[in-house]
């Protein structure tokens, strides 16, 4: 923030207005809360983190127990998970994963969920952290999905594997706030940072808005169960109800009754709305302070503690500075000041245009599309199908082609059962009447294990965003895949196109050819186009119809597959 010009000569940015008034915000985009402990006790609903180990979600789950719904949806849970190692370190991990979903299904939803293997090898923590945040994201059992609390060492190792894209936010203890938003800002600026908080100074509320000065955006108080302490922070969240930013300019000091200068500064949040004030001393237990703001323009100083927010009477000016005394203090607290309104005839406007904005990532395409495939196979419990399947055969060269064509009712589930049962088979057209419909060899290439667009252990496959693309009529993300350089060359992987749909994130279609196949087949070529149906009834939809639906009330499945070997 700019500093203030003695002649009150402001900047005014055109994307934020600087006239007085509540902020259209109604809640705060800064927050503080609390580390739950086993005698915490709130008075009010605040943010809490509730950290905890798989092998005992039970105590977790009897505390959550004694919150209410509204509370839960403030509550940000971090699990630990024990390390898996061997052949079977997958399975198990799919196991605790599932195990973990199944348990948040009954205690929540969260405002944020994470897990982290702080002893196992990164890429088998990368795949948990993959598996939870696209299960949890696609159940909507959590808004957010963080990771941590993170070393600096196993962040760094984590983003080695890829894993990056499927977290939003980084836990730290507030002593790596701000080596971690260093970090951060130079390899994955989107990401924000969750500080777990111990109280140094005699206002804890100081130790909060230290991290917010370091780089967080959520802050948590650790070791505190006071309610008093709960609800004060609940009034320091009101109090940052609003776009609140740390002043680096601010002139404020901290002085003893006498007027020398004593230890510690104060430190300053300011509103990008009405450049509203807050001022967070560190505080002292024994004597009475006096906070000193540059400047006269500052007015009606409050306090904010756990009884609410009152008038400061014990304030005045000298020397062109605003004094506010301070009486002794255990309990955190913080100090809130307006600016007038600007005369308009003394404002300077500045206009700001914003040339380039962050658009989305094809890694975050992938994730959301796997989210919703979570979803899709949470609810997709079994289902059938028409399959009508049309072969052209040739028989040695210059020969007539005969097309055959089988069709009948297919049955599927999730499990991977599957049967096709052929009712009705035609050559050139004419339906068979001679009895039993005659064994026609169906020669498939072979199976592809790895597809693409699954979560993998490995990064089987490369994306590229190309662009954006209408698809029979929706609007849809354009994405390219391929096998890495690196991958194996007798290991059959496909190369393709799929294109993703931007309201639901389900796959409108999908082309892809076949790649290092041996045997019969020496080519494979395939697309599939698939169409939203209701969940009641199974009625296909068209583009139209599907924009005012909910996403969630729609199942997406395959409806024309062509292939060409």
């Amino acid at each position: 923030m700019k500093k203030l010009l003695p002649a009150l000569l402001l900047l005014q940015f055109s994307i934020s207005a600087l006239a007085a008034g509540p902020p259209e915000a109604k809640s705060c985009t800064r927050c503080v809360g609390l580390v739950a402990t086993d005698s915490l006790q709130l008075s009010g609903e605040i943010p809490v983190l509730l950290q905890a180990r798989s092998d005992s979600l039970g105590q977790a789950a009897t505390f959550l127990a004694t919150l209410t719904p509204a509370q839960r949806l403030k509550t940000t849970m971090a699990i630990t998970m024990d390390a898996r190692s061997g052949p079977e370190a997958l399975s198990a991990v799919e196991t605790d994963i599932k195990s973990l979903v199944e348990w948040a299904s009954a205690n929540g939803p969260f405002a944020a969920f994470g897990v982290t293997m702080p002893d196992a090898d990164p890429a088998i923590e990368a795949y948990a952290v993959k598996r939870l945040a696209v299960t949890m994201q696609g159940l909507n059992l959590a808004g957010r999905i963080i990771y941590g609390p993170a070393s600096m060492d196993r962040l760094a190792k984590l983003y080695d594997t890829g894993a990056q894209s499927y977290f939003d936010q980084i836990l730290v203890e507030g002593e790596f706030v701000g080596p971690a938003f260093t970090w951060i800002g130079e390899k994955d600026p989107s990401k924000g940072l969750i500080a777990v908080v111990n109280a140094e100074h005699p206002n804890a509320f100081y130790d909060l808005a230290n991290a917010f000065v370091a780089g967080a955006g959520e802050a948590f108080l650790e070791g505190a169960s006071d309610p008093q302490i709960a609800s004060a922070l609940g009034h320091f969240n009101d109090a940052l109800i609003g776009d609140f930013a740390p002043d680096s300019t601010s002139d404020i000091h901290l002085l003893d009754r006498q007027g020398a200068p004593r230890e510690g500064t104060p430190l300053a949040l300011v509103r990008g709305e009405d450049l509203r004030t807050l001022i967070v001393p560190p505080g002292d237990a024994t004597q009475w302070s006096i906070v000193s703001v540059a400047g006269t323009e500052l007015i009606s100083p409050r306090r904010v503690d756990a009884s609410g927010i009152k008038s400061i009477t014990d304030t005045g000016q000298k020397g062109g500075r605003t004094l506010v005394g301070l009486p002794p203090v255990s309990a955190p607290y913080l100090i809130v000041m307006d600016r007038p309104k600007l005369d308009e005839s003394k404002v300077a406007r500045e206009s700001i245009d914003v040339s380039t904005e962050r658009g989305i990532t094809v890694e975050e395409i992938i994730r959301n599309h796997q989210a919703e495939r979570a979803f899709q196979d949470s609810i997709q419990q079994r289902w059938t199908a028409r399959d009508e399947t049309s072969l052209r055969f040739s028989i040695g060269q210059g020969a007539e082609s005969v097309e055959a064509t089988i069709a009948g009712p297919y049955f599927f589930d999730p499990a991977g059962a599957s049967d096709w049962v052929w009712q009705d088979f035609f050559i050139n057209g004419v339906r068979w009447k001679y009895g039993r419909i005659p064994e026609l060899p169906i020669i498939q290439a072979e199976k592809v294990t790895q597809v693409p667009l699954d979560l993998h252990f490995t990064n089987e496959y490369r994306y590229y965003l190309v662009g954006q693309a209408n698809v029979r009529g929706f609007e849809t993300w354009e994405v390219r895949f391929e096998p890495p350089p690196n991958a194996p060359a007798d290991l059959p992987l496909y190369r393709g196109t799929v294109w993703i749909d931007r309201k639901s994130w389900a796959r409108v279609r999908m082309s892809m050819v076949q790649l290092n196949l041996h045997g019969e087949i020496l080519s494979n070529e395939e697309r599939i186009d698939y169409v939203p149906v209701t969940r009641e009834g199974g009625k296909p939809l068209l583009a139209g119809e599907v924009k005012p639906l909910d996403p969630k009330s729609l199942l997406w499945v395959p409806f024309q597959i062509n292939a060409q070997q």
